[in-house]
This record gives structure tokens, sequence and C-alpha cells, in this order.
């Protein structure tokens, strides 16, 4: 059995989700993970925002458990408050409970960075008011956002075309979009990217920033580990 050094709690948005099960799948032996399941929909802007407050009963709940590293997932409740307003309530229960604790947005950020990412193109199931939202919170932390669009008409879910369509549609909405991006930036865990991320990355020739890898290069960066893993993108094969 191996021993267990380092244990993340991960507040999760939504039960009915892949993406824990394919973290699990790449993180490194030694790294374990506690789970809380919030149980939200995914439906509303209203919904996001109300949700906050299921976040702030669940993290003092995740953080007693003793816990080395709290991440409360779920991009658009947080970037919804904006750069500086997701800031301030993660320093709030940093000070609070004395343990790291990180958002999906900021292990996008982080990503960017440590690739030297400017420019990018952003792919989301959400259109209209969510889009701009998530536009908002990456111009605010000065990176330059090509475009933020949704690949299927809005009558249609993302969730529900396989691999295949998925690779075509990411391809070609990344070609549709002013050149330059040094990045294509896929928000929501769940699309049916992660076994594909290296396809995609070597028809479009920059790196793929899918929530499940980035999660996973972010968690060993935090922890001090640099265990490289194949076939999800250069950011986690070359451990950057």
């Amino acid at each position: 059995m191996t021993d267990i050094t380092s244990t993340v709690g991960v507040i999760k948005p939504v039960r009915e989700s892949n993406s824990h099960a394919q973290l699990e799948r790449i993180m490194p032996a030694g790294v374990a993970f506690d789970s809380i399941y919030l149980g939200i929909k995914y439906r509303s802007v209203a919904e996001f925002r109300a949700v906050m407050a299921a976040y702030e009963e669940k993290v003092p709940e995740m953080a007693a458990r003793g816990v080395d590293l709290l991440h409360p997932e779920g991009a658009p409740p947080f970037m919804l408050e904006g750069l500086d307003g997701e800031k301030r309530r993660i320093a709030a229960w940093e000070d609070r409970f004395g343990i790291p604790v990180f958002t999906t947005g900021m292990t996008q950020l982080a990503a960017m960075a440590a690739l030297g990412v400017r420019k990018f193109v952003g792919i989301t199931p959400f259109s209209g008011e969510l889009a701009k939202i998530f536009n908002t919170y990456f111009t605010e932390a000065g990176l330059d956002v090509l475009s933020m669009t949704t690949p299927v008409p809005p009558d249609e879910s993302v969730y529900d075309r396989d691999a295949g369509e998925i690779f075509d549609l990411m391809v070609n909405t990344f070609r549709a979009q002013p050149p330059g991006a040094d990045a294509l930036f896929v928000l929501g865990s769940d699309w049916p990217v992660f076994d594909i991320t290296g396809e995609i990355e070597a028809a479009i020739g920059v790196p793929v920033l899918h929530p499940v890898p980035v999660r996973c290069w972010y968690v060993q960066k935090r922890l001090g580990l640099n265990i490289p893993v194949d076939g999800h993108g250069r950011l986690l094969a070359e451990m950057i």
C-alpha cells in the first residue's frame, strides 16, 4: 500500500462528473483526496451567485479535516466575483484556516504564467453573459482574450458530443479565431477532452489548458512534486 503523504480537500460543485476519477488516475502516488459535493446544476448566473453560501459553509468543514491543500472547484462561481473579489475571498479563507486554498481560475492563471501565455482563445459551454464574465476575469489578470466562445449552437450541449466530434469542434473553433494565440483554454472539466488533449495540441500547435491536467500540474507544484505525466498536454508532460 502506498503511504499517503499529502491530502487535498476538494469541494466539487456537481455530482455528475468524471473529472475527479480522471484526476486521481494521473495524480502521483502519495497524494490522496477528500471530497465534498455541492450538487448544483450549472444552469444560471443566479445559481452560481447563490452557491457561494454553500462554499462558505463547506470550506470550514473541509479545513477541519486537516487537509494539506483545499480546492473549492468550479470556475464560474468564483469568476463571477471578478479577480479581485476571488483574491479577497481566498485570502480570507487562508487567514482563517491557515492552509493554502486555490480555485480553478487560479490554477489556469498559474499555468498560463508558467507557459508564458499572453494571448489565448477560450472555449466554454456557456455563452452570453457568462462568457463575458469569464472574459473579464482573464482581462483583469492582464491577459488578451482573443475570443471566449461556445462551439455549438445555444440550444445544443457540448456534453452530448463524443471525443471525435469535440476534437473537430475545438480545432475548427480555434482556427476560426484571430491568429496569434499562445494557448487554447477550455472551461469545463467534463468535456470529453481529457484523453485527447495531446492530439488537439498537435493539431493546433499551442498548449491546451484543460482543467484536469492543469489541476494535476498545479497540485504537484504546490506540494513540491515534479512528476511528468504524458498524454494530456505539454504543461503536465514537461512539468514546466
